[in-house]
């Protein structure tokens, strides 16, 4: 009987959780766009996205031209996380210094500048259009084309031999966090919050769990 009542209310339970959405920390930061950071070099265009850790916004940089014979400002993706506490803080500062080892190996998203106020920490980065699960699984980029798979796959090995000739190691590579431009043909590994510097590591259950292997989701 209980059973029963406990089934009579999963239709309006589920129906409740799916028009929920998800909650980020877009939920609980102020809204940034239009705002200009590092003294007027950055403005805030709009909103890119956003995930438990921070959110990153498209912005225009007045001080970067485009190109030698494109004055106009470069766009870039400015990454705002809320500054924790204590040893979590620390965490988050570790996640950019990682990510400054490897910035200029070739196919890793170049980080161009990290700053911070009493309030949160800043990353100026490269702008991306969109991200190597969108370029597979929405705009199909790479059906049918297997010469453009091949070389995709060689720039993210390159980029992971890179990182390991400096001592980086991911552990969180995964289509969301290989940042491509619109065409699909250039790839980029970003998002090093859960990379090391240490060779060896005892921690297991590192990465997104999707994406982990049987015995590494299990603790094996």
């Amino acid at each position: 009987m209980y059973g029963i009542h406990c089934l009579s209310l999963l239709p309006p339970i589920l129906a409740i959780l799916t028009t929920m959405a998800p909650l980020t920390m877009s939920n609980f930061m102020p809204d940034f766009t239009g705002k200009l950071l590092y003294n007027g070099r950055f403005k805030l265009v709009r909103l890119l996205g956003a995930g438990g850790g921070g959110v990153v916004y498209l912005a225009t940089d007045h001080r970067a031209p485009t190109s030698s014979s494109d004055t106009s400002p470069s766009q870039r993706a400015i990454k705002i996380v809320r500054k924790a506490d204590g040893q979590a803080l620390e965490y988050q500062k570790r996640e950019i210094a990682i990510h400054r080892i490897v910035s200029d190996v070739p196919h890793v998203l170049p980080l161009h500048y990290a700053w911070e106020d009493d309030e949160y920490l800043y990353i100026s980065m490269e702008y991306c259009e969109t991200d190597l699960y969108r370029a597979i699984f929405e705009r199909q980029a790479y059906w049918g084309n297997d010469e453009l798979v091949r070389s995709v796959f060689l720039q993210i090995l390159d980029a992971v031999q890179g990182c390991h000739e400096r001592s980086v190691y991911h552990r969180d590579l995964k289509p969301e966090n290989i940042l491509c431009n619109a065409e699909g043909t250039e790839a980029y590994i970003s998002d090093f919050g859960l990379a090391t510097a240490n060779r060896y590591s005892s921690t297991f259950c590192c990465g997104s769990l999707p994406y982990l292997g049987p015995g590494k989701s299990h603790g094996i």
